[in-house]
């Protein structure tokens, strides 16, 4: 998002960059969700619906290659501004042509790395998961976070590390690092500074680059279309902002509110909430426990959650899936009704996929009671029974008390995913028409790290007539996500009763497609997957028992449906 236009002018035309040296500075100030987005579209593909374990590792990597000093990591946060949200909405509409891609085998490319545009839906908790790992610090702002990442830049006396185009406008003192030239350019000439510019398309002060934004817009507000060079060299005839003002505001048609929206979201900066007072000591909670709210600003809830607090709406995320059914989110809804009434909603409005088209719509969404009402503000919340939690947790993933009992005897890092797999398993078309995909997403719990026979889903291999079949594996395994996506906000609302295991540890599109193709050409697939009956295949065999009821050698639960 930002300054439309603003990137490509000066990668064009900027001749101040200067090179980037990390060590220089005692800490970089990193935009979260920014980098996280860039890092998955630049180096992964999309169309399978996810690389998580991948995308880990090179979150790992990049980290490792800058060595960063002390890096701070800020994402974006829940936001009841309008003007934001429209944005959002649109660019959920944008992204709709790719979707319209991926149901030609011709876009099946798992070398084409993403256009940005759409994006697997678990990146920002697989990030999280893996800042975590590495004991990096991360925070959530309140609101749009680039406010505070440039006050945070100034306090630290350092740069920003980000691709967003309104960090070419705001005053950073110590420069702001651009994303995307850190890769292109191996001698990191990545390094860029507002006075430069300013030298270089003399602009005698810094208030005259403020009109930039007031008249081509950004996020906020609607600009108009003019060529750079020629507003650049308009601005530059003007010593100060007011000369050009007297001069130049009728022709220019700049509404005074523009700019002074511009000047006060550029200008007015203050040290983030969580630096002044501290995470654990919050002034805004918006109504919510401390605790709740202490947890979100810590990661632990997707800012589309507390989205949908605030608003009494929610644009669910982009995710991968066929079109010609009904939106993956459908399965998770009851999940997400549950929420909306422990967060005391009465309903939200669902901004989601229209069925067989690429285009959203608003949804009503009714909040479901639970029996007997739950409320985030009881006194088991506050006090973490964890007993309480955890029942309220598997009461609404609808697991049963045989299927809690045989729970508890699985390993921790499996207890939350397979909970989940359970309800996705219940709730998908005829279940038990598609088993063998549960085989397929189970198999990639167990071996999403490994390296496969085949390195990458073999597309070129799949036949017209069985397309469909690989569009349904696709849209079957989207569902799984979003479950998992929900389940995990549940797991944060109850307060952990389970270890939140990351998307990384779980899933790969590639691995779960590449078994969902393996197992409609060779009907003894399982056998070549597990050469031999050891504790992998007792483990595949349990898990399978747990969320369809029975295994591959015929043992067969009361929990069966």
């Amino acid at each position: 998002m930002g300054i439309k236009g603003l990137t490509t002018f000066i990668n064009k035309n900027f001749r101040g960059w200067k090179q980037a040296n990390f060590k220089e500075w005692d800490h970089i100030v990193i935009d979260g969700h920014n980098v996280c987005c860039m890092l998955y579209r630049k180096s992964l593909p999309w169309a399978l619906g996810g690389e998580y374990n991948k995308f880990s590792a090179l979150i790992e990597e990049f980290f490792r290659e800058y060595s960063f000093n002390d890096p701070v990591v800020i994402f974006d946060g829940a936001s009841s501004d309008q003007s934001k949200v429209t944005t959002v909405r649109r660019r959920r509409e944008e992204c709709m042509s790719d979707m319209k891609a991926i149901q030609d085998e011709e876009a099946w490319d798992t070398s084409d790395t993403s256009s940005g545009r759409i994006l697997p839906p678990l990146i920002i908790a697989t990030f999280i998961s893996t800042l975590e790992k590495l004991g990096i610090k991360y925070y959530i702002a309140d609101g749009e976070a680039d406010k505070e990442m440039a006050a945070l830049a100034n306090h630290y006396k350092c740069p920003v590390l980000a691709s967003d185009s309104d960090f070419f406008i705001f005053n950073l003192k110590y420069g702001f690092v651009h994303f995307n030239r850190l890769h292109c350019d191996r001698n990191d000439y990545s390094l860029y500074y507002i006075k430069d510019f300013q030298k270089q398309f003399k602009l005698r002060e810094y208030e005259l680059c403020l009109i930039i934004p007031a008249f081509l817009g950004n996020d906020f507000i609607n600009g108009r279309f003019y060529y750079y060079s020629t507003f650049l060299e308009k601005l530059s005839k003007h010593a100060t902002c007011e000369e050009y003002f007297r001069n130049c505001r009728k022709d220019m048609r700049i509404l005074p509110q523009d700019y002074d929206n511009v000047k006060k979201f550029y200008c007015d900066l203050q040290l983030p909430d969580f630096y002044t007072r501290g995470a654990k000591n919050p002034t805004s909670m918006y109504g919510l426990p401390e605790w709740f709210y202490s947890s979100y600003k810590e990661g632990k809830f997707p800012v589309e959650l507390l989205d949908a607090f605030l608003n009494q709406s929610c644009i669910l995320p982009r995710v991968v899936e066929a079109i010609e059914y009904e939106s993956a989110w459908k399965i998770s809804r009851a999940i997400r009704q549950c929420l909306y009434h422990v967060m005391g909603l009465r309903q939200v409005t669902e901004t989601i996929r229209v069925r067989s088209e690429a285009a959203v719509i608003d949804e009503l969404v009714p909040a479901v009671p639970l029996k007997p009402p739950v409320s985030i503000h009881d006194d088991f919340f506050c006090t973490r029974n964890v007993d309480m939690l955890r029942s309220l947790l598997l009461q609404i993933l609808k697991c049963n008390e045989l299927v809690q009992e045989d729970l508890e005897l699985l390993r921790d890092d499996f207890k939350l995913p397979i909970a989940a797999a359970i309800y996705w398993y219940q709730n998908l078309d005829n279940p038990p028409s598609q088993r063998k995909l549960v085989m397929c997403l189970l198999l990639s719990f167990l071996k999403c790290s490994e390296v496969l026979p085949r390195e990458d889903f073999p597309f070129s291999r799949v036949k017209p007539s069985t397309k469909s079949d690989h569009l349904k594996a696709l849209h079957v395994f989207a569902q799984w996500q979003c479950v998992y996506f929900d389940a995990m906000s549940l797991n944060y609302l109850a307060r952990e009763p389970f270890p939140t295991t990351s998307p990384a540890r779980l899933y790969s599109g590639n691995v779960a497609m590449h078994y969902a193709f393996t197992s409609t050409q060779n009907e003894k697939w399982l056998d070549t997957t597990f050469v031999c009956k050891d504790s992998e295949w007792r483990l595949f065999n349990q898990l399978l028992y747990l969320v369809t009821g029975r295994d591959e050698e015929g043992r067969v639960g009361k929990h069966c449906l």
